[in-house]
């Protein structure tokens, strides 16, 4: 390839490369739609934020799962201090505190 060939084949490459760089940077944007039809195309469902939960369904559903877990932790808490249950090595009769 001579000088004047190679020049032209990177033109060629550099407008190939321009119009590649605008295709990809400017979209295909349905140009025939309105503003509001566009929007409607975007947030089919914008209510939801899951596939099948609202965002205030999911906060409530781990609303649930701290009150679940905190109460649980009062109990693993008063099982590590042993104050759960009365002591088995006192000589004496225990009452039971369980109501069972």
């Amino acid at each position: 390839m001579n000088t004047t060939q190679t020049q032209k084949a990177k033109w060629m490459i550099r407008g190939g490369m321009c119009i590649g760089l605008a295709v990809v940077l400017g979209g295909c944007y349905p140009s025939s739609l309105s503003k509001e039809e566009v929007q409607i195309g975007y947030h089919m469902s914008p209510a939801l934020d899951s596939v099948g939960k609202r965002n205030v369904d999911m906060w409530y559903d781990d609303m649930i799962v701290y009150d679940i877990n905190g109460r649980m932790f009062v109990n693993d808490w008063r099982s590590f201090w042993m104050t759960d249950s009365p002591s088995i090595l006192s000589p004496q009769p225990i009452v039971n505190t369980t109501a069972e």
